[in-house]
């Protein structure tokens, strides 16, 4: 019984790894995206799950004026 709940915890702990992995790989394919886009542009994603997420691409001269 605590081999089986031992290899359940291993299985899922394997799921999450692999599940981070890939999370960590599409954020440095969007950001190469984004580096590549002109200010002002927008880009827009919509999961298979169901979320989905929208950026504007700021000109980073704005940026410094609101902050200054």
């Amino acid at each position: 019984m605590i081999a089986m709940q031992g290899l359940s915890v291993l299985a899922l702990w394997l799921r999450l790894r692999w599940r981070v992995r890939e999370e960590q790989a599409h954020c440095r394919y969007v950001v190469a995206i984004v580096d590549n886009l002109p200010p002002g542009s927008r880009i827009q994603e919509r999961r298979a799950d169901g979320s989905s997420w929208m950026m504007t691409v700021a000109d980073i001269d704005e940026c410094e004026e609101e902050d200054g």
